[in-house]
């Protein structure tokens, strides 16, 4: 493994990809809790733009899911229409 200072020095300039968000049930468990509990959370999640929710109901992802899900293993193709 290199020394803190050369790694330091590579990646000196390198942007670094969005955070990592964890959605495993402990951390949903733990949203869910400082919501209920903190009003001034619950106002920071209603008022946050979600540009992630906002494309996936644009493209018509829900129903592309429940399409995914319904469909039996071997017809899971996602075709786009043209």
């Amino acid at each position: 493994m290199l020394p803190a200072h050369l790694l330091d020095h590579l990646l000196c300039g390198v942007q670094a990809g969005p955070p990592v968000v964890s959605a495993d049930q402990e951390a949903v468990d733990e949203a869910v809790q400082a919501v209920e509990e903190d009003r001034r959370v619950a106002v920071g999640f209603l008022r946050a733009p979600w540009p992630s929710l906002a494309a996936f109901l644009r493209l018509d992802g829900p129903t592309l899911m429940l399409e995914l899900v319904l469909a039996s293993p071997g017809e899971r193709r996602v075709s786009y229409p043209s």
